[in-house]
């Protein structure tokens, strides 16, 4: 799967710490906040050198099933397309603006949450290559 992220990087220094929600798994400020007390993992594929327009960020947190039950209910609320999938619960949404295309995916199973935003980069089953590394193939 790497080749296709070309000349993205993993986590570059200067996306770290940003914390201004340019580089989330999610664009929904009320979700951005579930997700910040939740304390994520986070994988931002970005330009070395600053942001570009182009790539993805992934969080990845532990969650009560209370809260992702709260996730999900406000997925739907925001029009997010929500489904089985992998033994878990699916949702997505994308659209474009201004030329630029930008989807989010968020996926939740077994107290884990996904949440994936990607900007003009959509790597095909990045989420399911994501789940299959987490839970292993199913």
């Amino acid at each position: 799967m790497l080749p296709v992220f070309g000349e993205l990087v993993l986590n570059p220094e200067w996306s770290r710490g940003a914390g201004d929600g340019q580089l989330a798994g999610t664009d929904d400020q009320e979700l951005q906040g579930v997700m910040a007390a939740a304390e994520p993992l986070e994988c931002d594929w970005a330009s070395a050198n600053g942001g570009s327009g182009v790539g993805l960020s992934t969080d990845v947190a532990s969650v009560s099933p209370e809260v992702s039950v709260t996730i999900e209910a406000r997925l739907r609320a925001v029009g997010a397309n929500c489904y089985g999938e992998l033994a878990g619960l699916r949702c997505v949404m994308s659209g474009s603006n201004d030329g630029d295309i930008w989807g989010e995916s968020h996926f939740l199973r077994d107290s884990l949450w996904l949440a994936t935003k990607y900007v003009n980069f959509a790597p095909a089953n990045y989420t399911e290559n994501v789940v299959a590394n987490l839970w292993g193939s199913q």
